[in-house]
């Protein structure tokens, strides 16, 4: 890879565009937005709105509709937050024409040289998040150290370009590490796998750890095949010699094992609508299965909810939980100034187990306990119309050209699996990255039908 190359053969404005876009910082996005569709206004044609994912539009209508009609609430607080997560469905149909039609005007070289900067640069910071926790620690190995500021918590702090949950650094790289596996460029890949382990997103792993295994019966080249088995080596000797307490947290997991008092209280405290309908459960071991039980429940307490769910911020979302008051929060400043919202489904439901998780010191912050996922938004949110647009505009749209797909594949594979871990969508991160595959991946397509 030829760094000094870089400024010739990179498309600036889209690496531009990627690096500050993605960037968790809700007041960079909409700046990014504007300053990426002024780069593109003279090129962008009626017939590139068509070929963006309709899902972005459709779910902003229902959003509106329920606004307007099936929950009408016109509060200054609930019009800021209906407007704040309007504009994360059209800042997301913003990014796909922008990232599509950069990728048009350029050779797929140049993209491929763009993302590689991208990558590169968000490894060396990535990398230096880890260099200052070894500082801080006083520790080359701070993955073995019992104080809860680091140990387990380590990969929590290597958070690369993107500024946002480590996990989230963590479903970034994984789809990297796919894309160069695909491409033959291997180094690159184990570099990918590694940064992904480092940042112990532990059941994320085991996801990419699955994928990375079917490659080596999909990928015939025998360096390919050589490399999957250095990352999966990789990870037998992060998780056995560098960092043998993830495994062990890990076990307990899987064994449906609470935890510690401090995490056992936390659970019981969750007052759950509907605790006396299922008293002991399996699920209340873990908070992330009570929320999912709680939507559920939601769901099916009446028609309205069924079809139209809450509305937008008013169930399971970032949104919600940013624009609530819940103790223990921290906000960006734009939300700590506008009004606080807390919707009632909200608060009768997964406020309650976020309150009990926050509640908790950071070490306890786990996947397995936060309610986030966009499962939970969809549903909770945009209800059985919501899913129902979800998968025929957005995964079909994706998964009807699978005999198309190479790489992103794969990548879409995993980003199903992930968006049960979290709010992916309003991140604006993970799944542009995933996008931005894609439409490469559709390039290289375009580029051989030209040819013949």
């Amino acid at each position: 890879m030829d760094i000094k190359a870089w400024p010739k053969s990179i498309d600036l404005i889209l690496l531009l565009f990627l690096s500050f876009f993605t960037i968790d910082m809700v007041v960079l996005k909409p700046l990014m937005i504007v300053a990426g569709i002024i780069a593109i206004a003279k090129y962008l044609k009626w017939n590139d709105l068509k070929k963006a994912p309709l899902f972005y539009l459709f779910i902003a209508v229902l959003g509106l509709i329920n606004y307007l009609v099936i929950h009408p609430d016109f509060t200054q607080a609930h019009f800021t937050s209906f407007c704040i997560g309007t504009g994360y469905w059209l800042m997301s149909f913003a990014a796909f024409l922008i990232i599509n039609k950069r990728i048009e005007l350029n050779t797929a070289a140049t993209t491929e040289k763009t993302i590689d900067a991208w990558f590169i640069i968000n490894i060396m910071i990535t990398l230096g998040n880890l260099a200052m926790v070894m500082a801080k620690a006083h520790s080359l190995n701070p993955y073995m150290l019992t104080d809860e500021a680091y140990g387990n918590s380590t990969g929590d702090y290597l958070k690369g370009l993107l500024m946002g949950p480590s996990y989230i650094n963590m479903f970034t790289n994984a789809f990297f590490c796919i894309y160069y596996l695909y491409k033959g460029r291997y180094n690159l890949a184990i570099l990918a796998t590694v940064i992904a382990c480092l940042t112990t997103s532990n059941f994320a792993n085991f996801i990419f750890i699955l994928v990375l295994l079917s490659c080596l019966f999909i990928l015939n080249e025998k360096k390919a095949r050589i490399t999957i088995a250095l990352q999966l080596g990789f990870y037998i000797l992060f998780y056995l010699v560098i960092s043998n307490n993830n495994l062990a947290y890990i076990g307990n997991t899987l064994k449906g094992k609470k935890g510690d008092n401090v995490e056992t209280t936390a659970l019981k405290s969750i007052k759950m609508p509907f605790a006396n309908k299922y008293p002991n459960a399996w699920y209340n071991k873990y908070g992330k299965t009570v929320a999912f039980v709680e939507t559920g429940e939601y769901l099916s307490s009446s028609p309205k909810n069924l079809f139209f769910g809450a509305g937008v911020g008013g169930f399971s979302s970032q949104l919600a939980l940013r624009t609530s008051d819940i103790p223990g929060l921290n906000k960006s400043r734009l939300f700590q100034r506008i009004p606080a919202y807390v919707c009632p489904a909200f608060m009768l439901n997964h406020y309650g187990v976020f309150a009990a998780i926050y509640g908790m010191p950071p070490a306890y912050h786990s996947i397995r306990h936060f309610p986030s996922s966009t499962a939970n938004q969809i549903a909770g949110e945009y209800g059985f119309l919501g899913v129902l647009v979800f998968f025929i505009f957005y995964l079909f749209y994706f998964a009807r050209r699978y005999k198309h797909m190479t790489y992103s594949l794969p990548i879409m594979v995993m980003l199903c699996w992930f968006l049960l871990f979290d709010y992916l969508f309003e991140y604006l991160s993970v799944v542009v990255f995933f996008e931005l595959f894609f439409l490469l991946d559709m390039k290289r397509v375009a580029t051989k039908n030209n040819l013949r």
